[in-house]
């Protein structure tokens, strides 16, 4: 009756195994019901009796309690060395087996790209959030700061030379670089048509 995802059959979904786990459990639940219903006072004593012998055990050997509870905690938690943080979105939040994923991976598989966003806030020189932040002097303000960077530029020739051991990046790398192509170097923007690529006035 499943209709999410696997239910094309792109991936295996765990039905069997899911089956197996509801049924163990609620046999196990109408036995323990039972046996409390039916027997109560035995299995109160049962509990009592349990935990009687786990606090004399821990009582008269403290010690030996401690050591091994502290040697199991460092078994235990001997995996947290190998934890990996996944940091993709598409795994953290995209069902897995989704047709998402599968476009997705093509996209990267076929366009490799290593872009990633930059973001940046621009506050008033005053310091305060709620002032203007498009007045005319604010504008001219980011318009230098905007200039600035365009401006700052990359020696590729000096990359080529120092990756020439790994291979010969002369027709990608060399010569002056700077993201616009400013005063006659070589542009890294993305480009609409013959400009870069603008989204609002910061670029």
């Amino acid at each position: 009756f499943w209709t999410g995802p696997g239910a094309d059959g792109a991936a295996d979904f765990a039905t069997v195994e899911i089956v197996v786990i509801f049924v163990v459990v609620l046999v196990l639940a109408i036995l323990i019901g039972v046996s409390a219903s039916w027997k109560s006072g035995l299995v109160e004593h049962a509990i009592e009796r349990l935990f009687e012998i786990i606090g004399r055990f821990v009582g008269t050997h403290p010690a030996k309690v401690a050591s091994i509870t502290f040697i199991l905690g460092i078994a235990i938690s001997g995996g947290m060395a190998k934890q990996e943080n996944e940091v993709d979105p598409s795994r953290l939040w995209v069902p897995s087996g989704s047709v998402s994923l599968e476009h997705s991976q093509y996209v990267k598989d076929t366009w490799p790209s290593g872009r990633a966003p930059t973001f940046v806030i621009a506050l008033p020189k005053n310091g305060e959030t709620g002032a203007n932040i498009l007045t005319a002097a604010n504008l001219r303000s980011m318009l230098d700061v905007h200039t600035k960077v365009m401006a700052i530029e990359i020696d590729g020739d000096s990359i080529v030379e120092t990756s020439k051991d790994i291979a010969d990046y002369s027709s990608r790398y060399g010569g002056k670089w700077s993201f616009a192509g400013v005063g006659g170097t070589k542009a890294k923007c993305a480009k609409f048509g013959s400009s870069c690529a603008m989204q609002s006035i910061l670029g």
